[in-house]
């Protein structure tokens, strides 16, 4: 090319022929130099702004590529290099059919070139449409035999149909003519990891990454060869790139989101072996993340080391009352309260799963050492309070809450329990009271039924069905109290 510039060839196509190679041979920031350089003297050069929004696209950055083949089509709308690009713009945005349109119409216009076959295979192998893609790769290899493009794209096939010996043969071929392909480079990784062999796999979809570094299917296929190695580490970072750059709408996401989790989980493990408490530290964050299945992972894991540990029976123990396995619960906490009765919540969290069986006389037993050991805990009387009224103690069960908002006035979990028993003891207006106490406190949905409920028995018939309508809104689809409210709320509006 040197001997060429000498010679008199213009500056611009010696750059462009050498900006051709260079992404050939996978050097996309001289390419793009040396494009960029060559459009400032030949600024109308379609070819050249082909070739820039090729690249531009092969590194994911569509919004350039489109300007560049607009331009280019601006100036002649018939150039095919520009039309080629585009249509792969529309596949890129998830709209194949339309890049299609476009390259049907260049099969019949200009049948002589491989690029415009090899491009509507490779929109048809993206569309699973694998029988009429092969059609297309034949005829572009029979026009160009070192289309590394038609390769790729065979490639795919076999992967796509897990026939892994003639995908490694179609992308071997396929770098031996094209070795600057990031999409071949790519698919290698796939084989690799087909066969076993992760550490090849990461080094082949590293070249890929050098040669188009927004590649988000390379960052996925990395992550999970590092996920095969146990590096979770690193395929937690290659799964979040690949996520980045894939954007939200993407059906790719689905597979890599599950490894993600999976990685996670795994990661929060590895620490259990490291730091026993640390790793309960990290249960206890995950419970108030509203994880309690992964928090329960690893816990389990922590006891496999530490069976007798008190703060991780309890800890299972807990996870399991708030995930409603009240029966598993009983084991765990019944060994915490054994291995240390000097913590409350020992006995609480065991009374709460004895409340919740039925079993309200050793609930009831808990709780009195909850009261008696620690008469300053508010909970543990609103919590002996439901045993007791649910025993049929409705009065012992009064003189529980009152003692419990006593000692914390604000405590929304007594105020509606007393509310309940109020409401069993047809103290209708006190009920509604602690209703009304409640909702200032906290919008807490239950008790809008709750106090529909007694406003109804109040003969409040609009103050009820309007309580009955806030609960409705509110409440998850799934919630078990939806159903008696709709009832109440149709019988109110036949009335």
């Amino acid at each position: 090319l040197a001997a060429a510039y000498a010679l008199g060839v213009r500056r611009p196509e010696v750059l462009g022929l050498r900006a051709d190679l260079y992404r050939y041979l996978g050097d996309p920031p001289r390419a793009l130099a040396d494009l960029n350089e060559a459009l400032k003297e030949a600024p109308d050069s379609l070819d050249l702004l082909a070739l820039r929004a090729q690249l531009h696209r092969q590194q994911w950055r569509l919004s350039l590529a489109q300007e560049d083949v607009d331009r280019a089509l601006a100036l002649d709308p018939t150039h095919v290099s520009s039309l080629l690009v585009k249509a792969n713009l529309f596949a890129a945005r998830g709209e194949g059919e339309m890049g299609l349109l476009i390259i049907h119409k260049l099969t019949t216009k200009h049948p002589e070139r491989a690029d415009v076959w090899s491009t509507r295979a490779a929109l048809l192998g993206q569309m699973r449409k694998h029988a009429l893609a092969e059609l297309d790769v034949e005829r572009a290899l029979e026009l160009d035999p070192k289309r590394g493009e038609a390769y790729t794209v065979r490639a795919a096939i076999h992967i796509d149909r897990q026939e892994n010996a003639l995908a490694k043969a179609a992308v071997e071929r396929g770098l031996e003519v094209d070795p600057g392909s990031a999409e071949l480079w790519t698919n290698l990784g796939v084989v690799r990891m087909r066969e076993g062999d992760f550490l090849a796999a990461i080094k082949a979809l590293e070249r890929a990454l050098e040669i188009h570094p927004m590649r988000s299917l390379a960052f996925a296929n990395r992550g999970f060869a590092y996920q095969r190695l146990g590096r979770n580490q690193e395929a937690l970072r290659d799964f979040k790139q690949a996520l980045k750059l894939l954007g939200p709408n993407n059906p790719k996401r689905k597979p890599i989101l599950a490894a993600l989790g999976e990685v996670e989980q795994e990661a929060r493990l590895d620490a259990t072996a490291r730091d026993p408490e640390a790793a309960l530290d990290e249960a206890v964050r995950l419970r108030q993340q509203g994880r309690p299945d992964l928090a329960l992972a690893i816990v389990e894991r922590v006891l496999r080391g530490h069976p007798a540990s008190p703060r991780a029976n309890y800890t299972q123990g807990n996870l399991l009352v708030l995930m409603g396995r009240n029966r598993e619960a009983l084991e765990p906490l019944t060994r915490a309260v054994e291995s240390d009765p000097t913590r409350r919540e020992h006995f609480n969290d065991r009374g709460l799963a004895y409340q919740s069986l039925g079993d309200q006389g050793r609930a009831l037993e808990d709780f009195d050492r909850v009261v008696k050991g620690w008469p300053e805990f508010a909970r543990g009387w609103s919590n002996r309070a439901i045993s007791r009224r649910k025993a049929g103690d409705t009065r012992g069960a009064l003189e529980d809450c009152n003692q419990a908002l006593q000692l914390d006035p604000n405590y929304v979990n007594g105020i509606v329990n007393r509310a309940n028993i109020y409401l069993e003891l047809k103290e209708f207006e006190l009920a509604e009271q602690d209703c009304d106490r409640a909702l200032e406190l906290l919008e807490h949905v239950p008790v809008y039924g709750l106090r529909g409920m007694i406003r109804q028995q109040r003969d409040n018939l609009a103050g009820a069905k309007a309580d009955y309508e806030r609960f409705l809104e509110l409440a998850p689809p799934n919630d078990p109290r939806r159903p008696r409210i709709q009832r109440l709320l149709e019988q109110l509006k036949g009335r």
